[in-house]
């Protein structure tokens, strides 16, 4: 339908579109690149075009809608490039970005936005490193945002296989006792050793 119909594309809506690669990809004169920059797909568009991206995105950042690339997981490379072209409200985006935790804890440490760092699922190594002064500052969002952080729910397995070492030998005993064995097997034929079901 598009392909028809190019003459009433939103170029600047459809450059955001990560389905969209290959249709831009055949109307690069319709590109808009400070939208296209925040395309996590677009990558190799932007890469093949960095030109582009530099006058477009990064000569004016006041102007420029650089707070889209700030926020694209896959322009890090790109904006390492051009870290002395971020302004304030960049590196705040940025605080949010999964793949440029490295850049906010190397460069930006005193214009941290916690809002956004707390939700970042890639910071909690930044945020245990800093949550005790953030309470002596009086800061109280860290707990309001930091429950909206998957990173919280990934399981730590080393730490479980750690914590329960103590009493691993006798939780075997008990799961893999006979007893427990055959009573299952009888109730349910289902085999708890090999993992299986029995017909029977």
């Amino acid at each position: 339908i598009l392909e028809k119909n190019l003459d009433k594309i939103s170029w600047s809506s459809l450059c955001r579109n990560p389905n969209a690669i290959k249709l831009l990809e055949e109307n690069q004169d319709k590109i808009d690149w400070r939208a296209l920059s925040s395309n996590p797909n677009a990558i190799d568009l932007l890469d093949n075009n960095y030109e582009k991206v530099q006058e477009e995105v990064f000569s004016n950042i006041e102007e420029s809608d650089i707070l889209g690339i700030c926020g694209n997981p896959n322009a890090i490379h790109i904006i390492e490039k051009n870290l002395d072209k971020l302004n304030d409200r960049s590196w705040i985006l940025l605080n949010s970005n999964p793949n440029a935790v490295h850049l906010v804890e190397r460069y930006a440490t005193e214009k941290v936005c916690w809002d956004n760092l707390l939700e970042n699922p890639n910071a909690l190594e930044i945020l245990k490193k800093y949550k005790d002064d953030k309470s002596e500052e009086g800061y109280d969002g860290y707990f309001f945002y930091i429950y909206r952080n998957p990173g919280i729910f990934q399981l730590d397995k080393v730490a479980m296989k750690k914590q329960i070492e103590p009493f691993a030998k006798e939780l075997i005993e008990k799961v893999l006792h006979p007893s427990r064995v055959f009573r299952i097997l009888n109730e349910y034929n289902y085999n708890i050793v090999s993992d299986e079901y029995w017909s029977g």
